[in-house]
């Protein structure tokens, strides 16, 4: 019996965080290289924050740019296979630019949270 509840509680664990959705992590994959993505990562209420992070591997043709809005942006190019982070205390949403600049072909996969 006590097994049981053990693994019931495990389950419903998973369950709550598994569905708390996921504004503050996404995962994409970039092959269309004729416009600029802006997307958002919003903090959790009452969530403790250091960190974000952006993973990106894959490959582009020429230059492309990810740009933390109203701070700095990083220019990559041709082969892919980095991971840029940065202190984040969640005072405010996250807002991300993808700027394909020069690159008209590759195929990116993207992964970015707090």
């Amino acid at each position: 019996m006590k097994n049981k509840i053990f693994f019931a509680s495990i389950m419903a664990t998973f369950f709550l965080f598994g569905c708390r959705g996921s504004k503050d992590f996404k995962k994409i994959t970039i092959s269309d290289f004729s416009k600029k993505r802006v997307d958002t990562l919003e903090p959790y209420n009452g969530e403790s924050y250091i960190s974000y992070y952006i993973k990106v591997k894959g490959h582009v043709d020429d230059t492309i740019k990810f740009e933390r809005k109203n701070y700095y942006d990083i220019q990559l190019s041709g082969k892919i296979d980095t991971i840029i982070n940065g202190d984040y205390y969640g005072e405010k949403n996250l807002i991300w630019i993808f700027d394909p600049c020069k690159a008209t072909s590759g195929k990116l996969d993207i992964e970015y949270g707090l």
